[in-house]
C-alpha cells in the first residue's frame, strides 16, 4: 500500500474514489487510512521523508504482517471432546499411581 502517495493525493484534494484507483485499493481502505492518519496527525510533509515501512508502522502499529485470524466461535462439541480427553488422561494417571 502506498500510504505516502495516498497522503499526497488526499492533501491535493482528490476524492477517495480517485485515490483508491491511483494506489490500487478499495475506497473503504482509503477511508480507513485517512481516519487513522488523521488520528495520528501524519501529513504528507512529515511522511515524505520517511520510508514506506516506517509510515506503515505508524498507520498500523499492531500489524505484524499477514492477515489476522478470525475469532472462531467456541464449539460445544470441541469443548466436550477437549474436556473428555483431559479427564480421561487425569483418571488414567490416578489409576496408575495406586
Amino acid at each position: 500500500m502506498k500510504i505516502i502517495e495516498l497522503l499526497r493525493l488526499w492533501e491535493q484534494g482528490y476524492t477517495q474514489r480517485e485515490i483508491a484507483a491511483s494506489v490500487n485499493c478499495s475506497k473503504s481502505t482509503v477511508a480507513g487510512l485517512q481516519k487513522r492518519l488523521q488520528e495520528i496527525g501524519l501529513s504528507y510533509e512529515a511522511a515524505k521523508g520517511m520510508t514506506d515501512e516506517a509510515v506503515t508502522k505508524l498507520a498500523y502499529p499492531a500489524f505484524r504482517g499477514g492477515r489476522p485470524a478470525k475469532n472462531e466461535p467456541i464449539s460445544i462439541m470441541g469443548v466436550y471432546v477437549f474436556t473428555t480427553y483431559y479427564l480421561m488422561k487425569l483418571i488414567a494417571g490416578f489409576k496408575t499411581r495406586r
